[in-house]
């Protein structure tokens, strides 16, 4: 272990703890982010226990797999609290299977970062969190992940995205709405400002038509499947990706 550690250091200066008590997944999870996240250590646990004695000054965020299952031995709450009380001012970001109204809330409400899904694009995992380990804080609205909303879809559908010509900026901000990515995330890959984010969705909400950010990004897939528009998503801090290194606590 120890010589593993000490090849890593060398070449990382920065940490991303991943937490999940399901090994497999937790490798996987690691493994992914690893080749993501350029230059970053991704540290595997088990639990937040696991951590104990390995926290350093390097550690910039840590993400925490929750079960949302009604058997899970800590709730939301208590599991972010933990990890407040072990790694201090360190960002958290939580991983869930659903990004229901509730569950936002509690991460909110208990301090969190940032909300994730595991339906979110890895990409977009990534650049959620750089910003994150920069400072920033992403809460998506509930239930803007998933965009489970048929009753828009039919009003939507009536229009032919083939006879409005989007610019490829306008393209960019469509995609990654359509992914999840709120404002200030969208505004940090595209390395644009948040208000040039608002222009370019209100200029989207305009040649279509539409009323909100829903619609938009109920519009997204459609747009993408008929046009046949490549996508076009130029992230600033985008790399070749260096060899994956893994550390496993939980191993």
């Amino acid at each position: 272990m120890s010589s593993v550690v000490s090849s890593v250091e060398q070449s990382c200066s920065e940490r991303v703890v991943l937490v999940d008590h399901r090994e497999l997944t937790r490798i996987a999870l690691i493994r992914s982010l690893s080749h993501a996240l350029s230059g970053t250590l991704v540290i595997g646990a088990s639990c937040i226990s696991d951590l104990s004695g390995h926290v350093t000054s390097d550690i910039r965020a840590v993400v925490i797999h929750v079960d949302q299952s009604p058997k899970a031995a800590h709730s939301m709450a208590e599991v972010i609290l933990m990890a407040r009380a072990l790694l201090g001012a360190v960002a958290i970001v939580v991983l869930a299977e659903s990004d229901d109204r509730d569950a936002v809330a509690t991460a909110s409400d208990a301090g969190a970062s940032a909300f994730l899904t595991t339906s979110t694009p890895l990409e977009l995992a990534a650049a959620t969190l750089r910003f994150v380990m920069a400072g920033g804080s992403s809460l998506p609205t509930p239930g803007s992940v998933g965009f489970s909303l048929p009753r828009l879809a039919s009003a939507i559908y009536q229009s032919d995205p083939q006879l409005e010509k989007l610019t490829q900026r306008e393209e960019q901000v469509l995609r990654l709405v359509g992914q999840g990515a709120q404002n200030k995330t969208i505004a940090f890959m595209l390395n644009m400002s948040e208000n040039t984010v608002k222009v370019h969705l209100h200029r989207i909400i305009h040649k279509f038509g539409l009323h909100n950010r829903t619609e938009v990004a109920l519009l997204s897939g459609r747009y993408f499947a008929t046009t046949g528009a490549q996508e076009r998503i130029d992230v600033a801090l985008a790399s070749p990706p260096p060899p994956a290194f893994v550390l496993d606590l939980g191993a």
